[in-house]
C-alpha cells in the first residue's frame, strides 16, 4: 500500500492514524493493462515449450527403447561395439526385404545405408553408446512407422 492509496478522511487534522485512514480504489492505467495481458499471454505461450522440453529430457535418459522423431524411429544401445551395431543392422535390413549391397561399410563412427525408400544410421556416441536410426518412406504414418520398429526390433534381437 503507498502514499497514493492513503488519503485522510474528510475533517480530519491532518495526523493520519489507523481510524482515519482508508484505502482509495486505483485504476488501472492502459499501459498497465497491456503489460499485464502480455505477462499472461507470454506465461501461457512458454508452457508448451517447456513440457517439450521436459519430454525431451525424459526420452533423452531412455536408453534401450524405441523412440519416435517425425518419420524417423531410433534406439540407443550401452556397451555395443560399432560394427556389431552396423552388422545387425544390415542384416535386419536384409532380413525384412531389403538388399543391402555388400561391401556396405561404416566408418569409425558412424555408417550410412540408402536403400530404396529406407534409410539407416549407425553412431557412435560419448559415454559407449551406439544409436541406430531407421526411416521407411518419405511421410510421417503409422505404416512407416511399423516398418521402422520392425527393423529396429531385429537389430535389438541381434544385439541381446
Amino acid at each position: 500500500m503507498g502514499a497514493a492509496d492513503l488519503a485522510a478522511t474528510p475533517g480530519e487534522t491532518g495526523a493520519l492514524t489507523a481510524s482515519s485512514v482508508r484505502r482509495t480504489k486505483r485504476t488501472l492505467e492502459p499501459l498497465e493493462v497491456c503489460m499485464r495481458a502480455l505477462l499472461v499471454f507470454l506465461s501461457l505461450a512458454i508452457l508448451p515449450l517447456a513440457s517439450g522440453c521436459l519430454a525431451a529430457a525424459v526420452a533423452a535418459g531412455a536408453v534401450g527403447y524405441i523412440q519416435y522423431e517425425k518419420n524417423e524411429a531410433y534406439r540407443d544401445f550401452e556397451g555395443v561395439e560399432i560394427d556389431r551395431a552396423w552388422k545387425a543392422t544390415v542384416d535386419a535390413l536384409e532380413a525384412e526385404g531389403f538388399e543391402a549391397p555388400s561391401e556396405a561399410e561404416h566408418r569409425a563412427s558412424e555408417g550410412e545405408l540408402e536403400l530404396d525408400d529406407v534409410w539407416a544410421r549407425v553412431e557412435r556416441h560419448p559415454g559407449e553408446r551406439i544409436r541406430v536410426r531407421v526411416r521407411v518412406g518419405t511421410f510421417d504414418s503409422e505404416e512407416n512407422r511399423r516398418k521402422s520398429g520392425l527393423i529396429l526390433e531385429r537389430v535389438s534381437k541381434a544385439l541381446e
